[in-house]
């Protein structure tokens, strides 16, 4: 048992290891949606455009800021090798609140090892963004109780920059700590200090403080509430209404959801009987503050789980539950064995899928966009002032092939609205926006717009205004010809 104990362990760091190398040297693929338009954030802030003035996305500042302002971005690769180090350093200090916290029995080897696989998945999973939407919930819940103050140093700063990163986690964990302030004042609970509580909430409220005066600073107040705030909470919804996935075998990703529901009702079945043993006392869950702040950091998830039902989506909730059986002092049942290796076996169909990923190949991102980009890249000597991204018609939805602004991003964006989003081309208010932008973009202005549309989405459906289509077919232009990209051709048209 000991030998196959150091054995795990040796092969969860092991495989840390080797992703994180995967990851620093570009080998490991971007998402063609989100990672592209994280990777133009950080290009367009580096050369001096103003965020949600000069462009736009659903993302707070925090993504692009870094490696962006702070740290000049110069390349694809020199920007993954950060992300690598950025990784890094959060893994020493969350593994550091691990051993520091971590109840030392009989299965601290085999929980050790789970802790090291189950980070390593969702950073593999999450790497290029969000990684925050991950670990920020677990980091609380694991320094909550921590008397280890030296190491909380290092966290404080990641909650102060959290309103950058995940603005609604940071109300969540903003209304815990205030929730578990009163909680321990009502009840008279005397184990823990409330120090921590507060701490947080003042690191919180100060990094809102200082988003807020960095919109002010850029003038980008309304715009930036409306882009990372109004559009993706209330505008974005025609592709978010997904039925459950159903419960298959084949393939194994479709069952994420469902074990992971299994996960979450064993969890709390243990809850139940411990308040049970404890004559159903809420004190005692306060009492015992690390199960009080799993709870509620569970329930507050379940609106980001059933907000968009899909594999990814599900990851947080599933992670969360998997710190929680690790670090609550609840007794493991054979139930609970049997749902915590259950979760587990949706990944292996990802891993089955994608199995060429975990190829080593140095700069294979770059290598990678720019073929699928090649043909589109014949009109970068034609002289223009402005480069825009869009479709012929607006009825349906389809992701955006950011990665032609990064192509011909020694141009300048036509509009701010840099990502096809179901809700905002298509409709009447930001489309009249855009059609403005457009009108006053810098001329000649290149266009590639799609004249088909991908496969494989249920609801993409739209009735579009129309705002768009009627700037793009009354303006005169020129038609310089074709090309295709990622499965979609592009008409290209100069505007003068």
């Amino acid at each position: 048992m000991k030998l196959f104990s150091k054995l795990l362990i040796l092969a969860s760091v092991i495989y840390f290891i080797y992703f994180f190398l995967l990851l620093s040297f570009s080998s490991l693929p971007m998402n063609e949606f989100d990672g592209v338009l994280r990777l133009l954030s950080h290009y367009y802030t580096s050369i001096g455009l103003i965020p949600y003035k000069d462009f736009g996305v659903v993302y707070p500042p925090g993504y692009f800021l870094l490696l962006g302002a702070i740290i000049k971005y110069s390349s694809i690769f020199q920007r993954n090798l950060m992300y690598g180090i950025f990784y890094f350093f959060i893994f020493f200090i969350y593994i550091k609140l691990y051993i520091q916290n971590i109840n030392r029995d009989k299965y601290f080897i085999i929980k050790t090892s789970i802790f090291i696989i189950s980070l390593t998945l969702v950073m593999n999973l999450f790497f290029y963004y969000d990684l925050l939407t991950i670990l920020i919930f677990p980091i609380f819940l694991i320094t909550s109780g921590s008397k280890h103050s030296k190491i909380l140093w290092f966290v404080y700063p990641i909650f102060f920059l959290l309103p950058f990163i995940r603005w609604d986690f940071a109300l969540i964990v903003l209304l815990i700590s205030l929730i578990s302030i009163v909680s321990r004042i009502l009840l008279s609970v005397e184990e823990l200090s409330t120090n921590f509580f507060q701490k947080i909430i003042f690191c919180i409220s100060f990094g809102f403080i200082a988003l807020y005066l960095y919109l002010i600073k850029n003038s980008a107040v309304t715009e930036g509430v409306d882009f990372f705030v109004n559009i993706p909470t209330f505008v974005i919804k025609q592709y978010r209404n997904l039925p459950i996935p159903q419960f298959r075998i084949r393939p194994l990703e479709n069952m994420m959801f469902h074990t992971t529901a299994i996960l979450f009702l064993s969890f709390f079945f243990q809850i139940f009987k411990n308040l049970k043993l404890n004559n159903l006392k809420i004190k005692y869950i306060i009492d015992k503050h690390i199960i009080f702040i799993s709870i509620l950091l569970l329930l507050s998830l379940l609106p980001y789980t059933f907000g968009r039902i899909s594999f990814h989506h599900t990851i947080p909730i599933w992670y969360l539950l998997i710190i929680s059986y690790l670090f609550i002092p609840l007794k493991f049942n054979n139930f609970s064995i049997f749902a915590i290796a259950l979760s587990f076996i949706p990944f292996i169909t990802f891993y089955k899928n994608n199995i060429n990923n975990f190829i080593p190949r140095i700069n294979y991102v770059q290598n990678y966009y720019s073929q699928n980009a090649i043909e589109c890249e014949a009109f970068s000597s034609v002289n223009a002032g402005s480069v825009f991204i869009g479709r012929t018609s607006y009825d349906y939805f389809d992701y955006s092939n950011a990665y032609l602004y990064y192509l011909y991003k020694h141009l300048r964006p036509a509009t701010s609205y840099i990502s096809d989003e179901p809700g905002i081309q298509d409709s009447c208010k930001y489309g009249e926006i855009i059609n403005n932008q457009l009108a006053t973009s810098k001329k000649p202005m290149l266009a590639f717009l799609a004249t088909n549309k991908q496969s494989g989405f249920s609801n993409n459906k739209l009735r579009s205004c129309g705002k768009i289509e009627s700037y793009l077919s009354q303006i005169k232009y020129d038609i310089l010809g074709n090309c295709s990209s990622y499965g979609l051709v592009y008409e290209v048209r100069l505007y003068q």
